[in-house]
């Protein structure tokens, strides 16, 4: 609805839109509009630009935009560090209930996935206690109507009457280079996993950190009421070429959960038994925004998110 309606009101653009028998955008698609239009960027979740960029063409076509947002997810670390070199490359954060947080882009940019949000949002980073430098978004109603009309979230009737409303997104700082704070989203308050001894993790942050090994497109941690986190990776295409899946899983663990591992706090490892590879019969679940679903995944992989249990189980009475 942002892209059909308001883009074109609002910014004097207009959308384009792929043929309504179309998947997502595949590279034959978007180059096919890329040639017949004279498109200046593109607004998408990760997995489009994930997609794209394993075609020679379209990452190029990609590279030649003026401008790329993306939504709904984190983009791939390397994608994006090259990316940003030849596009203005910023994420977008933002919710039904509250709108779209427009953010200024940074000085720096090898900052392109952080924000700082534009005063119009009325937003507060509050410290979270018990947390590792987390801060909480809180936006701050406006009550003058000659700037409110500029915060989308008090729009919301189901806000009327509120000072303020918590967002449950959870930000890290970092600096730019001119010494302003930007943000990093790492995780919502109410997505914690809580372990069967009460433990909690951020999967989100633990799925970007996974998702930075090249063969990998695609990652989902869980481990509710579980001893310890499990992790199930979707590798790309090519990542089994000349290689079993042991050797790719073993590579996968070794370069980048095992760092994962000595980040996170000592109570919380991830074994090498809940590493799992997600079968190509049995694909990531994910919704016309290309989010994954993980409740539809987990249900998927229950067969093999036990085996995995059982071998973590196996392996440790055998070491007691």
């Amino acid at each position: 609805m942002s892209g059909i309606l308001l883009w074109p009101v609002l910014n004097d653009s207009p959308t384009i839109l792929p043929p309504s028998d179309s998947i997502g955008l595949p590279p034959d698609v978007f180059k096919k509009i890329m040639a017949l239009t004279p498109a200046e960027g593109i607004k998408c979740p990760p997995h489009t630009i994930h997609q794209l960029w394993e075609d020679a063409e379209s990452k190029k076509l990609l590279k030649s935009l003026e401008f790329i947002t993306y939504l709904g997810a984190a983009l791939d670390q390397a994608i994006g560090d090259e990316l940003c070199q030849h596009v203005r490359l910023s994420p977008l954060i933002g919710s039904t209930e509250t709108g779209d947080q427009m953010s200024i882009c940074p000085l720096d940019r090898k900052l392109w996935y952080t924000h700082s949000f534009v005063p119009e949002n009325g937003s507060e980073m509050v410290a979270v206690e018990g947390t590792n430098g987390l801060h909480e978004l809180i936006l701050n109603l406006r009550k003058d109507a000659s700037t409110k009309q500029f915060q989308s979230s008090c729009w919301n009737p189901a806000f009327k009457g509120l000072k303020r409303v918590e967002t449950k997104e959870l930000y890290t700082p970092i600096t730019d280079r001119d010494g302003e704070t930007r943000w990093i989203f790492t995780a919502r308050k109410d997505e914690m996993t809580k372990l069967n001894w009460l433990a909690k993790f951020h999967a989100h942050d633990i799925e970007s950190r996974i998702l930075r090994h090249p063969d990998l497109q695609s990652v989902l941690v869980g481990g509710e009421g579980r001893p310890v986190p499990f992790i199930i990776v979707e590798a790309k295409q090519s990542a089994l070429n000349g290689r079993s899946e042991e050797q790719l899983l073993d590579s996968v663990y070794e370069s980048v959960v095992v760092d994962t591992n000595k980040t996170d706090t000592a109570e919380i490892r991830i074994p090498r038994e809940t590493l799992i590879l997600a079968k190509t019969e049995k694909p990531f679940k994910r919704n016309q925004k290309e989010v994954v679903l993980r409740r539809e995944v987990e249900k998927d992989y229950a067969h093999e998110i036990e085996a995995a249990y059982r071998k973590f189980v196996e392996r440790k009475s055998s070491t007691v």
